[in-house]
């Protein structure tokens, strides 16, 4: 997919392939890169990167949003990070911040892909899309309430394993909300230097949706809910594939993410 901005506003339009392939699983002519799992009791295995204590929040005092260290060491050494709310430290001057953000969920809206065959887990969302560069200065900024998206986005951004204080990033950032049941989104890459996402909510009333990394042969690496806020994960694109197991969401219920594209550093060069 790739993010395209008209006169009418921004919005994911899919690849030639992507729809051929679309159009092939709706006329029954292939089966989905990932096949839909069942939804049950279980609904998948809990997230393995947490630390063992809180103790190291006491060593933070800047007063912005913060991913442990732990996930740029795996990032490092596997490309991949899935990881608990745990890795995430909101200091008190942003928390108020949260509950505004959570409110935003409720008024996006719905993004034709333009075109018959698109997958249900694409078509069945609301979203809000939006992208920017992030200068070395954005990222090092003091960080406030009013701005919680971008602290988040920052955060992200140094916990990066090739992050340098001297380096700018292109950052395209989603709000996604899924209010009904869906099939599973099917595995596949965005293009993109790294991709991240964030758990912001879910309700007790959604089964399944596990966000899954795959290898180039399909392969489950990792495999997790994401239920909490805060839990999320970061990996490079171009080593792993990701998707999505269907969900099935009853009353009221909803899952809303944060989901982050981000680019490769740019020198002050460039």
């Amino acid at each position: 997919m790739r993010l395209r901005k008209t006169t009418d506003g921004v919005y994911w339009e899919m690849s030639e392939a992507e729809r051929r392939a679309a159009a092939e699983r709706q006329e029954g002519r292939a089966p989905a890169p990932v096949r839909p799992a069942e939804v049950g009791s279980v609904d998948s295995k809990p997230v393995a990167l947490a630390p063992d204590s809180d103790s190291w929040i006491e060593r933070l005092s800047d007063g912005r949003f913060h991913i442990h260290p732990m996930v740029t060491q795996k990032l490092a050494e596997s490309k991949r990070a899935m990881f608990s709310s745990r890795c995430g430290y909101l200091p008190d001057s942003l928390v108020h911040g949260f509950k505004a953000l959570e409110g935003e969920f409720a008024s996006l809206t719905y993004q034709e892909f333009g075109f018959a065959g698109s997958p249900g887990f694409f078509s069945g969302r609301t979203i809000r899309s939006d992208y920017r560069l992030f200068t070395p200065g954005d990222i090092q900024n003091p960080d406030t309430a009013d701005t919680l998206l971008d602290a988040l986005i920052k955060g992200f951004l140094r916990a990066l394993p090739d992050h340098q204080p001297n380096v700018a990033r292109y950052v395209n950032w989603m709000l996604s909300r899924h209010a009904g049941s869906v099939e599973a989104m099917p595995a596949h890459r965005d293009d993109v230097a790294w991709l991240a996402q964030m758990s912001i909510g879910r309700t007790a009333d959604v089964r399944g949706g596990a966000v899954q990394l795959l290898t180039d042969n399909g392969v489950v690496v990792e495999e997790s809910l994401l239920a909490q806020p805060f839990d999320g994960y970061i990996v490079r694109d171009e080593h792993y594939m990701h998707a999505v197991t269907a969900m099935s969401i009853s009353g009221n219920g909803h899952r809303d993410v944060i989901v982050l594209r981000i680019s490769d550093c740019i020198g002050d060069d460039e």
